[in-house]
């Protein structure tokens, strides 16, 4: 398991949300077009492998699927531009944010989904 937390498909958009929250929070460091996409580029990807290491918990030591990595990413996405939004007005619908939670997907499934059968018995 600690395998698939070192993994670079992990450790990078990990990195760079760290990153981009210290900046911005403690250093006042904004940089308009990272304090927009980012954030959701790097919750899809983190939030797949955490998907990925609940399946190795559970003893599924597979690649997730790219249908599932689909239903993620529209699940991410209504969730978090239709319904949050809807909830309160603190939130915004923006459809650059949808593409955003799908370059983490695609990021997901091109560097970790296919490459399984290295960490294969982690």
């Amino acid at each position: 398991m600690i395998r698939l937390l070192l993994h670079y498909s992990f450790v990078l958009p990990t990195l760079a949300f760290l990153a981009h929250q210290v900046a911005f929070f403690y250093f006042n460091i904004s940089i308009p077009f990272l304090d927009n996409y980012l954030d959701p580029f790097c919750f899809s990807a983190i939030m797949l492998h955490c998907y990925k290491l609940q399946h190795h918990w559970v003893g599924l030591h597979r690649a997730v699927s790219k249908e599932e990595v689909f239903a993620f990413v529209f699940v991410l996405s209504l969730f978090s531009e239709l319904l949050f939004p809807f909830l309160s007005a603190k939130f915004t619908a923006d459809v650059f944010d949808v593409l955003g939670i799908t370059l983490g997907g695609v990021w997901f499934y091109f560097t970790s989904a296919k490459n399984d059968d290295k960490v294969k018995g982690t």
